[in-house]
C-alpha cells in the first residue's frame, strides 16, 4: 500500500533457484539480468528469448485478523530477448515488472466527533512496469562493463468504499490514481579468472543512481454499490496536482566460485540509501530505512556435448539449484523494519527435440512480523521461465 508497492528483488531468470546471487555469474545460453555486464559472454551466433510468470500464495497472521486470511496471485513478471551484436558486444532488450501493489482488506473508519464507525473496504491495484535495453561490452577475456537503461512506467490505484449510509445516504466510492513515469540507469562490472586448472573466480558490482518518478494524481468519487448498477458520478477524474517519488542510490556486489564448470557457490549484497531519499511520510506511522539484503545460492550443472545442424554444441544436461536469502526492506512500520527471508530451489531441463528450455524455481519465505499489531506474511511461490534460441546468422562475428 506504500510508496510504489512492492519492489520485485526476485530476478526469474537463469538464478532464480539460486536466491538470486547472479552479479558475479556469466553464462552463454541465459540472459541474466542482475548485472548487464554478463552479456557480452552470451554463445556466439545465437539470438536468444525468455519468458517468465509466477504463482504466489500467501497467508496472514497477527492480532488484526480474526479469521484464516489466504490471497492468491499469478502474475507476469518479464520477457526479453538477447543476441551478440559482435564478438564483445551483447544486447537484450524486453519488460518486466518492476513492482507490484496488489490487496483488498475491511476496516473500520470512526466518525469523528463520535463513537461510531463505518465499515470500509480498501482495494489496490497496478505497479510499475519497466522497459529495458542493456549492453554489455567485454574488456579482453577478463574483464566486462554494462549499462541497463530503461523506462519505468505505471500506475497504482487505491478504491476505498464506504457502506455507512446512515451517515453518507448510500455507499461512497472514492478511487485515488497515481501515474508514474521515469528513466532509469543501472551499471555494472565484472571479472572472472581461474584460481586454478578447475577452480573459477567471479566478481561483479552494480551500482544505481538515485532518480525521481515524476507523475500526477487524480482522483474520482460516486455513490451506490457498483455490483447493483452504475453508480452515481459525483467527480470524475479530477486532477490533484503532481506527485513524485524518489528512488535511492543502490548498490550491489557479488563473488561466486565454480569448479569444473559444474558446481558453483555464489553469494550476493544489495545496499539501498532509502533513508537519504527524501520521500515524505506523510503523517503515517512509517518511514523509510535503508534497505539491504544478503542471498546465497548453489547449482549443480552437468554438460554434454552433441551435433545440433551440423556443429558441435555444448550444453548442460540439467541444472539443480538451491539457496537462501535475508532482505530487511525499505519500510518501517511502527518501530519495526520490515524484512523478508526464505529458501529456494531450482530445475533447469532441456527439451530433446529442441532448443527449448525450462526453468522452475519453488521459494517458502516469511515477510514481516506480528509484533506492535502487525501483520506477518508467510507465503510459497511457483516460477517458471521459458528459454528459447536458436542460429540468427551463421557467419564469423567482426
Amino acid at each position: 500500500m506504500l510508496g510504489i508497492g512492492n519492489i520485485r528483488t526476485d530476478s526469474y531468470d537463469y538464478g532464480s533457484g539460486m536466491a538470486g546471487a547472479t552479479i558475479s555469474l556469466r553464462d552463454g545460453r541465459y540472459i541474466l539480468d542482475d548485472n548487464p555486464a554478463s552479456l557480452p559472454f552470451l554463445d556466439d551466433h545465437y539470438f536468444a528469448m525468455e519468458l517468465s510468470g509466477s504463482f504466489e500464495s500467501i497467508n496472514y497472521t497477527g492480532d488484526p485478523i480474526t479469521t484464516p486470511t489466504r490471497s492468491n496471485q499469478a502474475q507476469f513478471q518479464r520477457f526479453t530477448m538477447a543476441t551478440k551484436l559482435t564478438k564483445f558486444w551483447g544486447a537484450p532488450w524486453g519488460l518486466k515488472q518492476f513492482s507490484s501493489s496488489n490487496y483488498s482488506l475491511y476496516g473500520q473508519k470512526n466518525i469523528i466527533g463520535t463513537s461510531d464507525y463505518i465499515t470500509t473496504y480498501y482495494e489496490g491495484t497496478g505497479g510499475i512496469n519497466q522497459v529495458f535495453l542493456s549492453n554489455g561490452w567485454s574488456l579482453g577475456k577478463h574483464f566486462s562493463v554494462g549499462l541497463n537503461s530503461s523506462y519505468l512506467f505505471g500506475n497504482m490505484t487505491q478504491t476505498e468504499y464506504l457502506y455507512g449510509e446512515n451517515y453518507v445516504g448510500s455507499q461512497l466510492n472514492t478511487s485515488n490514481r497515481l501515474y508514474y513515469a521515469g528513466f532509469y540507469f543501472t551499471g555494472g562490472l565484472q571479472y572472472q579468472g581461474k584460481i586454478s586448472d578447475k577452480l573459477l573466480l567471479g566478481i561483479g558490482m552494480t551500482a544505481s543512481r538515485n532518480m525521481t518518478l515524476k507523475g500526477d494524481r487524480s482522483l474520482s468519487m460516486s455513490a451506490g454499490d457498483p455490483d447493483e448498477g452504475s453508480p452515481t458520478n459525483i467527480i470524475a477524474d479530477s486532477s490533484l496536482g503532481s506527485t513524485a517519488f524518489r528512488i535511492p542510490d543502490m548498490l550491489a556486489g557479488g563473488v561466486s566460485f565454480t569448479y569444473d564448470r559444474t558446481f558453483t557457490l555464489a553469494g550476493d549484497y544489495q545496499y539501498g540509501k532509502w533513508a537519504d531519499a527524501g520521500n515524505s511520510t506523510n503523517g503515517y506511522n512509517y518511514k523509510y530505512n535503508n534497505s539491504s539484503g544478503l542471498s546465497i545460492g548453489m547449482s549443480y550443472a552437468p554438460r554434454k556435448v552433441f551435433t545440433y545442424q551440423g556443429q558441435y554444441v555444448e550444453v548442460e544436461k540439467y541444472r539443480l539449484q538451491g539457496g537462501f536469502y535475508l532482505n530487511h526492506e525499505y519500510i518501517n512500520m511502527y518501530g519495526q523494519q520490515i524484512s523478508d527471508k526464505g529458501v529456494s530451489l531450482g530445475i533447469g531441463l532441456f527439451s530433446k527435440r529442441s532448443t527449448l528450455g525450462y526453468m522452475l524455481n519453488l521459494q517458502y519465505g516469511s515477510r514481516g512480523t506480528t509484533l506492535n499489531n502487525l501483520i506477518k506474511e508467510n507465503y510459497f511461490k511457483i516460477g517458471i521461465t521459458l528459454s528459447y534460441r536458436d542460429l540468427w546468422k551463421k557467419r564469423r562475428l567482426q
